[in-house]
């Protein structure tokens, strides 16, 4: 007879569920030179990291399948000119399986073209490099900024280009994976010179573009600017708005980014988050206030423009939205991290609104840091983050409480000896619930890239299941949404579904409880187990339940089964 369960479990420490536990850490680059300039993006469980490596002037990208926890050998995405090239965050998206990248690059003179190109196969073959239309010859005009972004089966992109006048906002899109593309349309309409811009898509009965920026239209100071399609610029449903509240020509726009983010259904409305930066009463003029403004409609309208930091000097913030417009209970979300310098060193910051904008909670996050990213979903959000000091370490702040509590972890796991630099931030939303980090650090001397993160175990995520019980079959009982590397086991009653008291809450088994032997939950926390049903077993009813073991962070019952044999 196999030891009973019941005394495993008498015995366990009745601890809360983990926050959040480590990924492993990955070195994710070929080492052909020192990495630069790295960009993360995800898909579901997949994940896409991209960055240029020095000794080639190449694109390379690692894909994760199962949301950071393993990592496929890198890949060169570009044709190999060898060219000199510009890459940021924001020219990497990913959606419905494939992955796309658009740069600037230096193949056709002494300015910057845009190319393009896209895997569709999990980044292990890529098209080849495509140049965007510009408005010019190749080499004719400089593009001084690309963006990219995408849902489904579309593919939008934004240039700012150079042009006598000043810097314009260009668009173009594709309907079928960026096989072809639309005709190349203006953005702005006002004759503005533009400084900073952002793009994002979502997906619905129509494929909708949202593109903010900033432009001096009406005075030497830039104001805020808004625009969306349902049809590839076709038209233009709203068409450069003013979003900011300080009025036409009054306040300037700061910062070297505006950030956009989207969630929700865009046929029931969904949810559009605008953050910035701006000298709008400032003490002096080096002191950016940060603000925001959220639309819970798609962006037909939005609420008021919020300042959510004033009085000192705000750089290098992030903005992020979560939103499931048909899911009770998930809460217009908007996140915005900044770093300031109110306690005399640069700190990180985060804001958060459940209500659409209209009310939003400050955090103080970590101790000390700079160029945070946020992230958020369903149940979790979390922002990424270099540590200051030396060596910089990349760490990320996570909360499943709204920001109400937040836990601090150093996603290099302590293995990290070098300087972190460059620090990218991303989340895979339900069911993994993954925040991966990619970031260079110098430990072998150079810089390479690196990827970490923690891992959140969804509610009610962990889960058992049972197949082919049949007397004098093979059955197997098998497990998902443990915590990856745990040992979890199931065991079985044929007496009864209890309840049965434990430490760690009612057990649905009734003595005697037979164990099964131990698993070992996978990297995307699965595991499964075989075994002989005897001949003499039809009829013969059974329940069943599994735990997932974790002294430290605490353990998890996953649900309980009630079968027959057939």
């Amino acid at each position: 007879m196999r030891p009973s369960l019941i005394p495993l479990f008498c015995l366990l420490l009745a601890a809360p569920l983990a926050a959040q536990d480590p990924l492993p850490v990955t070195q994710l680059d070929n080492g052909l030179g020192m990495s630069k300039y790295p960009s993360v993006a995800t898909d579901g469980n997949i994940i896409a990291a991209v960055w240029l490596e020095d000794g080639t002037n190449n694109l390379f990208c690692s894909v994760s399948p199962d949301g950071g926890n393993t990592w496929n050998a890198a890949t060169q995405m570009d044709d190999g000119t060898g060219s000199s090239k510009w890459i940021y965050d924001y020219n990497l998206a990913a959606a419905d399986g494939s992955i796309y990248f658009a740069w600037r690059d230096q193949r056709n003179g002494s300015v910057e073209d845009t190319y393009f190109t896209a895997s569709h196969d999990g980044g292990a073959t890529w098209t080849a490099d495509l140049r965007l239309d510009d408005g010019d010859a190749p080499g004719g005009t400089d593009v001084d900024s690309v963006k990219i972004a995408a849902a489904g089966s579309d593919v939008h992109v934004i240039q700012r280009v150079n042009a006598s006048s000043g810097e314009s906002l260009f668009y173009l899109g594709s309907s079928d994976r960026g096989a072809t593309w639309t005709s190349l349309s203006q953005v702005d309409t006002g004759g503005g010179d533009i400084d900073y811009e952002a793009i994002a898509a979502s997906s619905g009965s129509a494929s909708t573009v949202h593109i903010a920026w900033c432009d001096n239209r009406n005075s030497s100071d830039d104001d805020l600017f808004y625009s969306h399609s349902h049809d590839f610029g076709a038209y233009w449903m709203v068409d450069n708005v003013q979003l900011d509240g300080s009025g036409p020509g009054s306040g300037d726009i700061e910062g070297s980014e505006i950030h956009l983010s989207l969630s929700g259904n865009e046929d029931r409305g969904g949810l559009v988050s605008i953050a910035w930066l701006e000298d709008e009463t400032p003490s002096s003029a080096s002191d950016e206030e940060v603000h925001a403004i959220v639309s819970m409609d798609g962006g037909h309208s939005f609420g008021s423009d919020t300042t959510l930091q004033v009085g000192f000097d705000a750089d290098n913030h992030f903005g992020a939205g979560h939103w499931k417009v048909n899911d009770a209970g998930s809460l217009p979300t908007s996140v915005v991290a900044w770093e300031d310098n109110r306690t005399g060193s640069d700190e990180v910051y985060v804001a958060v609104s459940t209500d659409g904008g209209m009310s939003w909670t400050e955090s103080q996050i970590g101790t000390g840091g700079t160029y945070p990213v946020c992230r958020t979903g369903l149940n979790h959000m979390g922002v990424g983050y270099s540590a200051l000091g030396y060596p910089e370490t990349p760490m990320m702040s996570t909360s499943g409480d709204s920001g109400a509590t937040w836990a601090e972890m150093d996603m290099a796991q302590g293995t990290q000896t070098g300087d972190a630099d460059y620090t990218e931030f991303c989340f895979t939303d339900e069911p993994l619930e993954t925040f991966v980090g990619v970031w260079l650090s110098d430990d072998l001397g150079q810089n390479q890239a690196y990827a970490g993160g923690g891992y959140f175990s969804p509610p009610s995520g962990f889960s058992l299941s049972i197949s082919g019980l049949v007397a004098g079959g093979t059955t197997t009982v098998s497990i998902a949404g443990a915590r990856s590397g745990n040992t979890v086991i199931a065991a079985y009653s044929l007496r009864g579904g209890g309840p049965t008291n434990t430490n760690v809450g009612p057990v649905d088994l009734t003595p005697p409880i037979q164990q099964l032997p131990a698993m070992t939950a996978d990297s995307i926390g699965s595991a499964s187990i075989s075994a002989t049903v005897p001949p003499s077993a039809a009829g013969v009813s059974v329940w069943l339940q599994a735990v997932d073991l974790d002294p430290i962070n605490g353990h998890e019952l996953s649900n309980s089964l009630a079968e027959v044999v057939g």
